[in-house]
């Protein structure tokens, strides 16, 4: 019969760490690719969200606010139309593409959609993606609700 037994064996050690191994390296994909889906997912809730705000305020202070999607700087701004009034601005993280139209076809200059004081508002589209593809269209498809859809692609 041994005796007292502490610790673990060199064996047992290397097992644990080749085991440790192979498990990250069978999730390393998935949560690169989980990873990827979140920013795509985080860049249309921000822009819904842009538009959201700007349809509130509109309604709130009776007045026209504006949405510029800037596709060349990656960004949105709110501003209230004929005043100096800036809202919110946000710059898009790296590896984010913004596209503007309902195909996504835009590759430069500003997408703006202006929500009037009864909720009403231009129509507009903004595609957020990838190099290799858009992944969400965010914007509003009929100007007499204002209603901000956002479709996944």
């Amino acid at each position: 019969m041994m005796g007292n037994n502490r610790g673990l064996t060199l064996l047992e050690v290397l097992i644990v760490v080749v085991l440790i191994g192979i498990m990250a390296a069978v999730a390393a994909p998935s949560w690169m690719a989980w990873s990827k889906s979140a920013r795509f997912k985080d860049a249309s809730q921000v822009s819904s969200s842009a538009m959201r705000q700007a349809r509130g305020h509109a309604i709130n202070i009776n007045q026209r606010v504006r949405v510029d999607f800037n596709i060349d700087a990656q960004s949105v701004t709110v501003n209230v139309v004929g005043a100096d009034e800036q809202i919110f601005l946000s710059q898009f993280g790296e590896g984010i593409i913004l596209r503007g139209g309902a195909n996504c076809t835009t590759t430069s200059g500003t997408v703006s959609i202006t929500f009037n004081p009864n909720g009403s508002s231009g129509t507009g589209y903004v595609c957020v993606g990838d190099s290799s593809a858009m992944k969400y269209r965010i914007g509003v498809g009929v100007a007499n609700t204002g209603r901000i859809v956002t479709t996944r692609l």
